[in-house]
This record gives C-alpha cells, structure tokens and sequence, in this order.
C-alpha cells in the first residue's frame, strides 16, 4: 500500500500506514496531512461500497461533493460514484475559544504581521483611541491610536522591507494612522472626510500598493478612493460609479471592491490591475457585501447586511464572480484566509456567534464562536485565526475569539470494498 505525506516532502518523509478494513480490496487515496489542511485525489469509482477511514484526529471527505465528517479513529462505508470523481479530505476545524482584549471598547479590526520576523497581531476599535497588540493572538496589551475616532479596518504590508500597519476611520473622517512595530502609532490623513471601510495591501511589479475604499459620510455613496505606495501618505484615486465600497482584496495580479456593507444591496464591483485605476465588474447576487479575501487562487466574498444572507461569490481572475453559497443565512461580515482555510464571521446586531469554514472556498461547513456579539473582523497569522467583536453598541466590548485551525496531522484513507458477493 503507498502512503503519502501532504504536502509530500522534497526528499523522504514518513507517514502514517493506515489499516484498511477487512473487506476492503484495494486502496484507492491514503495518507497524512501534516502542514496541509486538505488534500485532493482524482478516483475512478465502479458505483460499488467503498470505505473511508480516519486515524490520529478527524477528519472531513468530500466525495464527489458530498461531505462526510469522521471522528478520529473511526470508519465509515460508502457508495463510490460510477464514474472518476475528486476525493477531498480535510483536517478538522477547531472550536473557537474566548479571549480578551485590554479595553471595553468595540473592537473593529484586527491585522497580522511580522515585526523584525517576529509576529505580532494588532487591533484596532470604534469610537476610541483605543489599540491592542498580540504575538499570539490570544494574550493582548493596551497601545494608543493618535486620535479618538471611529476606526473601522487595519491591514499589514511591507514597505522597502520593513512591516506597516495602517488603519483607517469612518464616520466621515479624514483621520488615518501606521504603525511600523504594531505598538506606537502616528497620525496621517486620508484624502476626502469619508467613512472607510477596508483597505488592503498588495505589490504590483516592485512597488507596493496600500487601498483603501470608502462609502459617503453618513453611509451614502462615493466615487472616491485612496492608495499609498510607502505606508505614510495617501493619494486619492477615483471608482468606476459612486457606491458604498465596502470591502477591497488584492489577488496577486488585481485589486477587487465590492458594495453594500451596512448600506445597501448590490451586484457592483469593480477591479484594478495598478491600484489607481478601476473597471467595475458584476457579482451574481444582490446582497450587501461586507468582507472580500484572496487565498490558494481564488477570492472570496460574503455579506448579508443586517438581515443576513446564504449568498456568497467566488472569482479565480479578479474580474468575473461565480455564486457559492455559504452554510446558513448569516449576517457574514468578515473573512480570511490561512494554512488551507476559508474562514468566515458573522456580526451586525450582537446577534450571531456563527462562523464557517472552507477549503475549497464553495463548499462551507459551520463553527461557533465564542459568544453572541457584533463580530467584526478576522485575520489569520502565526497558526491562529483571531475575530474581533465591536462595532456600535456592542453588547459585550472587549471579546474576541482565537481558533488553532485545522487539527493536525490526519492519517486517512479511502478504499475500494469487495469485488465479489456471496
């Protein structure tokens, strides 16, 4: 039987040998997920019984489509497809756990970086000069944000080799503000009185690109955009229509933006291939769309608003969007990508404790929180997914939620059943 280590290594490894049941065969996918969260196998089936096995740690097998979950230590017989089809298996997601931040306030954004190589988390909250910064997630300590106002979204970048924080306000503000150690802050101002939202960072050719979107103060609608190219001045840049813009992503080749947030529903978006300059482009759905991210090739989007959606979208080339559609309807408003997941929060209204998962980014499984709040935001760094709570009249200020991830290593296995009856 071959054994195989996920991903495999440049030169030898080990593996978990898994046992296959007594009526099995022939072994069809085996192997062990070690740094990976999933793996995928093309299988030609004969439409008979077939076997799934899970080892050290649970784990999920998508066959064909079809999700089956296992428990460590466990097996399950199944009817194979009559035809070649993709097995997928995934490690287990693990539960959220609570965590506190230094102040009571409503915490809003949440980035991760590494400073001097050495990670750190920072956050920042709404209404308040109030930050927070982690080198691991989950134990946090006080900072000071130049000005008292309404951040809303903080995201990480490098800049001739050394790590920015910037972070961005609403409420109709021009205020925004960098870190280069996660710690101390200094003022810097955005180019128009405008409620951002999101910003992003990415590099196109050598030079790298801070943007950020916005909607009109009071929650109207804006033309206007901003970018910086050295994490301390901004410029202004012009949007395709005058929207809401709520959420912004950068694939490697394009940055993205999307519509609606707290304001309105929307298929707008819109792409640029140099950070300045925009095309708008279509998503498949009208929802209010809140969060947008970018991992292991592909974008993408959620939202829901107050009332909450199932919608969500995908794009593999930044300029056309595909619909997905997400585990439940949710008020989802933010998502990140890291170490093979999709994951996902939902907020708006102190009213959901819902988070979901994926590997693939089109096919999502459900997760809890660590309590009911106002989620607002989720970054992923250092092996742990960290969501923040906040926004106005946040029900329990000061909470966050940390999760680990994917549960590893996975010994797996998939095998063929008899081949003859009795």
């Amino acid at each position: 039987m071959g054994s195989n280590v996920f991903p495999v290594p440049s030169s030898g490894g080990t593996s978990y040998s898994s046992i296959p049941p007594v009526n099995a065969s022939s072994v069809l996918f085996d192997g062990q997920l070690v740094t990976s969260a999933s793996a995928s196998k093309s299988i030609t089936g004969n439409g008979g019984i077939g076997y799934l096995w899970s080892g050290i740690n649970g784990s999920t097998f998508t066959i064909n489509g079809t999700p089956y979950t296992l428990t460590a230590n466990s097996s399950q017989a199944v009817t194979l497809p009559n035809s070649s089809f993709t097995a997928t298996v995934s490690a287990s997601f693990a539960a959220f756990s609570s965590i506190t931040l230094p102040a009571s306030v409503g915490w809003m954004g949440v980035a991760y970086g590494l400073v001097s190589s050495a990670p750190k988390f920072v956050a920042v909250a709404y209404g308040s000069s109030s930050a927070a910064y982690s080198s691991n997630g989950t134990t946090w300590t006080s900072a000071t944000m130049p000005s008292s106002v309404n951040w809303t979204a903080v995201t990480s970048g490098a800049v001739s080799g050394t790590t920015y924080f910037l972070a961005v306000a609403g409420g109709g503000s021009t205020a925004s503000a960098y870190s280069t150690n996660g710690s101390t802050w200094t003022s810097t101002t955005l180019p128009s009185s405008l409620d951002w939202y999101a910003n992003a960072y990415g590099v196109i050719g050598s030079t790298p690109y801070f943007v950020a979107v916005a909607g009109g103060g009071g929650g109207g609608a804006t033309t206007t955009g901003a970018y910086s190219t050295n994490g301390t001045s901004w410029s202004s840049m012009t949007m395709p229509s005058s929207q809401p813009w709520s959420g912004v992503a950068f694939n490697g080749t394009y940055f993205v933006a999307i519509v609606g947030g707290r304001v309105s529903a929307s298929t707008v978006g819109a792409y640029s291939s140099n950070g300045t300059t925009w095309t708008a482009s279509t998503l498949p759905t009208s929802i209010q769309w809140d969060g947008v991210c970018y991992g292991n090739s592909k974008l993408v989007a959620i939202g829901g608003g107050y009332s909450g959606s199932s919608a969500g979208a995908y794009s593999t080339n930044g300029t056309t969007w595909s619909s997905m559609t997400m585990p439940s309807s949710a008020p989802w408003q933010a998502i990140t990508y890291g170490n093979g997941y999709y994951v996902a929060v939902a907020g708006q209204s102190n009213t959901s404790n819902s988070a979901a998962y994926s590997t693939n980014g089109t096919s999502w499984s459900l997760t809890t929180l660590s309590q009911t709040d106002n989620w607002s935001s989720v970054t992923f760094g250092n092996g742990e997914f960290v969501a923040v709570a906040g926004y106005q009249g946040d029900s329990t200020p000061n909470k966050g939620s940390a999760s680990s991830g994917p549960t590893l290593p996975v010994a797996f296995g998939i095998y063929a059943g008899p081949t003859t009856t009795h």
